[in-house]
């Protein structure tokens, strides 16, 4: 009888804890939806608050960690974001690979790692959903930024390719128009480069038949010689000739 009732009590204890677990999962999702909405809004302050107060639940929310490494981000901290990224793929837990790969690439960027930020890029560009056509978009701005034109005319044939491409217009066209003013100045350099190359030719040219042709002092190179040996025979026996 006794072993009856601690197993009913055990049986009653779990049943009751099944929709505590519950309800503190549901909460630490409105929590999350309440952080997420403070960001939007740019109280990124509050928004932090409320990840922390998700992670003390329980701490292998990667959501969480994101969020507070998108704040870090906002504020223009990109080193302290990614150590927070680096949390949230540790606990990624439903997270999308696509969005910390992309967020990643932006804090890289910030820091200057252009190599590193390009190769998440163009990981989070294999994506079918509309980040993935994003991420298309920024590999484009990264390539103008260091002046790689043919590499910038790759990637943005490859945001156009991209199945999100049609809704993104705007960005397209705007990236389309940097491009196109990329490609002449480009042109342009180019020109500039051949003309200089072509003056500094001439002007050798220039100075070497100014040289050749030019008298001395004591006339030109052959006239001189003759000269200088007209001279000597005019010694005569005193020259030994």
């Amino acid at each position: 009888m006794r072993r009856c009732l601690i197993v009913l009590l055990t049986l009653s204890l779990c049943l009751e804890a099944t929709p505590r677990a519950r309800a503190a999962d549901e909460s630490a999702d409105a929590l999350l939806e309440r952080a997420r909405e403070a960001r939007n809004q740019g109280d990124c302050s509050k928004a932090t608050a409320l990840a922390k107060r998700v992670l003390r639940r329980d701490k292998d929310r990667g959501e969480a960690y994101h969020l507070m490494g998108l704040c870090h981000l906002d504020a223009g901290d990109p080193k302290a974001a990614l150590a927070h990224f680096a949390r949230a793929k540790r606990h990624r837990n439903g997270l999308s690979p696509t969005l910390l790969a992309f967020d990643r690439a932006r804090a890289l960027e910030l820091q200057g790692r252009d190599t590193k930020a390009e190769r998440l890029y163009l990981e989070a560009a294999r994506d079918e959903g509309r980040l993935g056509a994003l991420a298309s978009v920024e590999l484009v701005l990264l390539a103008l930024r260091r002046d790689d034109v043919v590499a910038a005319q790759d990637f943005f044939e490859m945001a156009l390719m991209h199945p999100e491409s049609p809704h993104l217009k705007d960005e397209l066209a705007l990236v389309g128009i940097q491009l196109e003013d990329a490609e002449t100045a480009s042109k342009e350099r180019a020109r500039q480069a051949r003309a200089d190359r072509a003056s500094a030719r001439a002007s050798g040219e220039e100075r070497a038949s100014a040289l050749t042709l030019s008298p001395t002092r004591n006339g030109s190179g052959p006239q001189r010689r003759r000269r200088s040996l007209d001279g000597v025979r005019a010694l005569g026996p005193r020259a030994g000739l």
